[in-house]
Parts: structure tokens; sequence; C-alpha cells
């Protein structure tokens, strides 16, 4: 009988089930693993980012699966080969620097791991009967490919199920010519409020508060709202008055908020909520330009007229991580866009960090350089342009008095000189403010150096870096005024300590030792309003943080809002 020759062995193996479920394995691993990370992270882009480089993986390994197959004839080894490139792609993702440090350069990384993939795949091709081995592998990856497919189809579904949210757009404008001042709202994103500093810290914040006070701020030292401590729910509680009274209210204090179905539809909402800001659309109504500083990111969207960012240029990553590696942001600036193209541009940027954090071969699909030819879908538009900073090194240097926390900070600096200089006479503006210099990760010392040695699950880090930029706040309020001395200037945080779980938090002040809802949902919460401007409304803006857009709103635009009486927060709590 005449031996088979390589291609007919390779055309009647490939006939087997057993075979055809290999290629399956190897092939459908990379979208498993991609729809898996997507289902956590569902809120910030569309699934197309995410099916796209699958369709992409699949069609790419199933080439090199079937051409292994027909050089090597053992389906099992070419599968498992496979599955460790595509595995070793994935952790060096997910721990770049890492393993840049470890082994010098991510290319002999690759190196050594194709290398130790190889000789795996050459051992089980050795193996004589495969048959067991090849049903647990593939049983296995089946079912992982299942549930990531099953709850990506479920998320996608429910979220496109959810009904358009009503949308505040129309405003009641009161023409005044004389009372307009320019409006700064400060987005401290995570600090914790007054009392609470003094009560988890020991710190009695005199010093601060004082400072505050000289500069004519009312303090709401027990600040304190719900909204579940995610800045994706707490911009609208705090900016969209109406939304909040009509719908997201109900929604932060329904039980079942946090069932899949319930929290996809709620994300899918206050997406759209966000874009449409009512509290800058209220300014933008009544003729003041707005301004906006931020992340690249889903909080705020580039509507405003002028929409400054941290631009990462080198493919650096998530924010934090960033800021971790103490990454020399570059100032960019966005022109106002559509709400459309706004959406479209934050979508494929939070779709280029990621792939960045989760699979970095797809960066070439997305691009991370402002209008890449090559990118199938640019992160940034080609209008993104890089800002010439207007403050010197000196002068950064001693905004943050002489500390390295300048280094990944100093955008904002330069993004407020650049409003506080490019101010009209004739129009006022308004000013979204997003700083992340009091978020996590907690790295600082109270002088504002990186430290060389700490835990980073410890909460109790915050302190030293709440003591240090709380000095560089006051110093960035005192740029304000020094231009502006009439400036109505906000400081609000959106949530208080969200990033540490339980466990950490047990550790860091002791179990039964601190109030959960205390510390997720304390805030700062302070505003100054020049005596001139004052109409005695302003102590509603001491009964709760949630208050202060309907001040704003009604106070510098027109009557368009009914205060909140209470501070009454719900009692839930979800775990982070």
């Amino acid at each position: 009988m005449k031996n088979p020759s390589k291609s007919n062995l390779f055309r009647d193996n490939i006939s087997e089930p057993r075979v055809l479920w290999l290629l399956a394995t190897g092939a459908l691993f990379p979208p498993a693993i991609l729809l898996f990370y997507y289902n956590q992270n569902s809120t910030y882009f569309p699934v197309l980012y995410v099916l796209i480089p699958s369709v992409l993986c699949v069609v790419l390994t199933a080439a090199f699966w079937l051409l292994g197959v027909r050089i090597f004839r053992r389906a099992l080894a070419v599968t498992v080969f496979c599955l460790m490139i595509w595995f070793g792609i994935f952790v060096e993702s997910l721990a770049h620097e890492k393993i840049a440090d470890l082994f010098f350069h991510v290319a002999v990384f690759f190196c050594f791991w194709i290398l130790m993939s190889g000789i795996l795949a050459y051992v089980l091709r050795s193996i004589p009967n495969d048959g067991k081995f090849s049903l647990l592998l593939c049983s296995f990856f089946s079912v992982f490919f299942l549930m990531s497919a099953v709850s990506c189809t479920y998320i996608t579904v429910t979220g496109s199920l959810s009904p358009k949210p009503e949308i505040k757009t129309d405003f009641i404008v009161e023409h005044r010519t004389d009372d307009r001042p320019n409006v700064y709202w400060i987005h401290c994103d995570g600090m914790l409020s007054v009392s609470a500093v003094e009560k988890y810290f020991g710190d009695p914040q005199d010093d601060f508060c004082e400072a505050l006070r000289e500069r004519s701020f009312l303090i709401n030292e027990t600040a304190s709202f719900e909204a579940r401590h995610k800045t994706t729910i707490a911009v609208p509680a705090l900016m969209c008055p109406f939304f909040y009274d009509t719908r997201l209210k109900e929604m932060i204090d329904d039980p079942a908020f946090d069932t899949l179905t319930i929290h996809n539809q709620a994300e899918a909402i206050l997406t759209d909520v966000r874009l449409n800001n009512e509290l800058i659309d209220a300014f933008s109504s009544a003729g003041y330009d707005t301004n906006t500083v931020a992340l690249m990111d889903q909080h705020f969207f580039p509507t405003t007229d002028s929409f400054y960012f941290p631009l990462d240029t080198i493919g650096c990553g998530h924010f934090t991580r960033c800021i971790a590696l103490q990454y020399p942001y570059t100032l960019a600036r966005l022109p106002q866009l559509s709400k459309e193209k706004a959406m479209k541009s934050i979508h494929a940027s939070e779709a280029g960090v990621f792939m960045l954090s989760f699979f970095r071969p797809g960066t070439m699909l997305f691009g991370l350089d402002p209008g890449s030819p090559d990118a199938l879908f640019p992160a940034l538009p080609s209008y993104a342009e890089p800002v010439d900073p207007i403050l010197t090194n000196e002068e950064i240097d001693a905004l943050f008095m002489g500390g390295n926390a300048s280094i990944s900070h100093a955008y904002f600096a330069q993004a407020l000189s650049y409003i506080l200089n490019d101010s009209k006479e004739n129009a006022p503006s308004f000013n979204m403010l997003m700083s992340v210099m009091f978020h996590d990760p907690y790295l600082f010392d109270a002088n504002g150096n990186r430290k060389e040695s700490f835990l980073l699950e410890d909460a109790k880090n915050y302190h030293d870096q709440h003591v240090y930029f709380s000095k560089v706040l006051i110093r960035m309020i005192d740029m304000i005024l020094e231009k502006d001395p009439d400036a109505v200037i906000i400081l609000q945080a959106d949530h208080g300590m969200n990033t540490h779980y339980d466990w950490e938090l047990d550790f860091s002040f002791g179990k039964g030792g601190y109030d959960l809802l205390e510390l997720r949902n304390s805030t700062m919460s302070a505003i100054r309003i020049p005596e001139k401007h004052r109409n005695g409304e302003e102590i509603y803006t001491m009964i709760t943080p949630l208050n202060l857009s309907r001040y704003l709103v009604n106070r510098f635009v027109g009557q368009n809002y009914a205060y909140l009486e209470t501070n009454n927060p719900v009692t839930t709590v979800s775990d982070t």
C-alpha cells in the first residue's frame, strides 16, 4: 500500500472533527481574551473596536495554523504553539514596562517566548496518543470563548435596548451685560472632604481652609453625595440637574442598579448625558466661551470651544499608568467638535488605550499619533494640535514647589495658563478644569516627590499626596485671581476614596475602623463668589454639592432649576 503524500495527509487530517476543533481553539483564543477584557470595559467604547481586531486575529491564526499543520502534521502541537504565542502577546501587553525592564527589550522577551513555545510544541508533537489532552484543551477554551461571547452579546443587546435619555437643551437665558463673571469649575477628581481628612488622617486642615477663606471661598466641610462613587455617574449628578431630578436619582436609588442588565442600560444612557452636559450647554447658550481641560476619555467631551488634554505621544497607555511612570505629557488642543465627531473621537481614543493596556498589537489599527495615516481608526482626529507651553520650566517648578510631581501634571498648569491668557474682554468664559492630582496612584510625599518605597495598597498614602497638592491647588487659584480677581471658582470632587478594595481599607484603617460610605462619598466642595455677585442663594451650595450647578446656572444664566433642600444620600454600596 502506498504511503500517503504530505498533501493527502494534510487533507485527510483536516477533515477529522478533532482536528477541526483544534483549529477553532487556536483561532478563537485571541477573540476570547479580547471579549473577556471588553466585557469589563464595555462602558467606554463600542464593541466594533474589539470585533475588528478579533476577526483579523482569527484569520491570521487560522492561516498560520493551516501552514503549521501542513509542515509539521501535528494539529495539537501547532495549536498549543498558537495559544502560547497569543498568551505571550497578552501578557506583554498587561505588563509591558516590567517585561521591558526584565528582558531589557520587548524583542528579547518575544525571542525567549517563541523559543519556549516551540520547545513545548515539539515535546507535544512526540506524544503518540494526544486525543485525551486535545479533548481537555479544546473543552476548556471552548467554554471560555462561549462565556466571553455570550456575555459580550448580552452586554451589547441590553445596552442597545436602553431608552434614550430625556435631555434638557432649552435654557431660560436672562441677558445680563454687567453681571457675567468668568467661571472656573475645578473638578478635583478623588479629593476627600475636609471632615474626612480630619477624621481618617488626623489632619485638621486648618491651614488649607484658612487659605481658601482668605480668598473668599465658602467651604462645605462635610460635603457628601451618592453617585455610586463613580465619575461616570457623578458628572451627570453634579452637572445635569434636570436629568438627575427626572431620572438619575431614581436609578441610583434602585437596589437593582448593580445588576448587569440595569448597569449596562444605565451606562449606555449616561454616556449620552455626559455628551450633553447641561452645565456647559447652559453657559454656552448664554453666550459664554467654553473651555475644557480633561483627559481624552468619556467623562468630558470635546464639544466646548476649546478642549485641552494631555497627549500621549509614545503609547504609554492608561493615564494612571503614565502617572506612575511620571510620563511628561505634551499639552494638546482640539477645537470644538460636533457631538457626533466628539463621541467618535472619544471612542477611538478609549479603544486605543484599551489596546495599549490589553493587546498592544491593536495599536497598529488604532494609532496613537494624531492623524496617523497608517491607522485604521485614528485615536485622535488630525486637527488635534500640540500646544506650545506658556509657562517656563522655572515657573512650573515654582508652582509645584520643586516637587517632581510636576513632570506628569505640568500640562494642567499650562492649559490653565493658556485659558487665562486667551480670555476675551467682551465674552465671559466658563471653564471646566479636570484635575487628577488627588486621584490614585498615591505616589507622592508631602513635598511632591515620588516616594522611593511604599505599599501601593495602603490607602493612607493618600494623605501625603493630599497635603502637597492642596498647596499646589492654592497656588493655581492664585494664578486665576492674579489675572481674574472677580473670578467665580468651584472646587468639587466627584467621589472620595473609591479605588481601594474593602480589604485594603481594612488593612489601612483596621477592620471596622471606618465608615465605607463616608470614605467613598465624601468630597471636597467649595465655591468662591465675589461679594458683588452674591444674591443670598449661596446658602444652597452648602447643603449639597448637587446644588452647585443649579446655583451657577440660576445666578449667571437664568432661573432654570429648583434647589435640593436636603442632602440625603442613599446607603447602598457596591464594591469597586
